[in-house]
């Protein structure tokens, strides 16, 4: 072997070995703050790794959840990820932030990817977003310095969780569209009207809301009509 060709060799190897070393760290367990009111047993951190990486997002699941799986719950995982990547990328992140504006990008994080986390939490509850992952941890304690939003476990294999993820979507473009740049918080029954309008918006009732999240609320309202949006 000649001089040159076993410097190349070399250069090769420590490449390849980076790469790897890369490639595992970005597969590892992280941990995250959580909002405790929220979570299905009232933790305030969860550890999660990286179970899939879309073009906008990277998707991010509670390890113990991922554990508590079969090997045909997590290969079912695998494709309800694969399958809601491929929704947010080609449809409610387009249709959404054409509509209501973009999120803050690249962001805190300096990546022009959000992040989403699954977790456990309450039956009762989709997700939500968190307004302190935006802020330097210096500012707040439990920032997750990170543009994200938080999406229930319980409905990853559900086409709910679709509809949920546009919803939270709104949440995270009005904290850069309003919150950031003029110190204002959106008044709650406005906030949460503009997300309730994003799975229309995004298209995912295009062929009918038969058995969606929409049906349901809209059966609730016809139920209590007379409750007030503002209180």
């Amino acid at each position: 072997m000649t001089r040159s060709l076993a410097k190349n060799v070399l250069i090769f190897t420590a490449l390849a070995g980076a790469f790897f070393l890369l490639a595992g760290t970005a597969n590892a367990s992280q941990q995250f703050f959580i909002d405790t009111s929220y979570d299905k047993i009232g933790r305030n951190t969860i550890d999660a790794t990286l179970q899939y990486e879309g073009n906008r997002a990277h998707y991010f699941v509670e390890d113990s959840f991922v554990n508590s799986l079969s090997p045909l719950g997590r290969q079912q995982l695998q494709d309800a990820l694969k399958e809601l990547s491929d929704t947010f990328d080609k449809q409610i992140y387009n249709r959404v932030t054409l509509v209501y504006g973009l999120p803050w990008t690249p962001g805190i994080d300096n990546d022009i990817k959000i992040t989403i986390l699954i977790t456990q939490m309450k039956n009762s509850i989709g997700g939500y977003f968190r307004s302190e992952d935006e802020m330097r941890r210096a500012v707040s304690t439990s920032s997750n310095e990170r543009e994200m939003v938080y999406l229930n476990s319980k409905m990853v294999t559900k086409p709910y969780i679709k509809e949920f993820l546009a919803h939270e979507l709104q949440h995270l473009i009005q904290y850069n569209q309003k919150q950031k740049p003029k110190n204002i918080v959106e008044e709650l029954w406005l906030n949460e009207t503009l997300s309730e309008i994003a799975p229309t918006i995004a298209g995912l009732y295009d062929t009918g809301y038969t058995g969606t999240n929409f049906q349901n609320r809209l059966s609730t309202f016809l139920t209590t009509p007379g409750e007030s949006f503002v209180l």
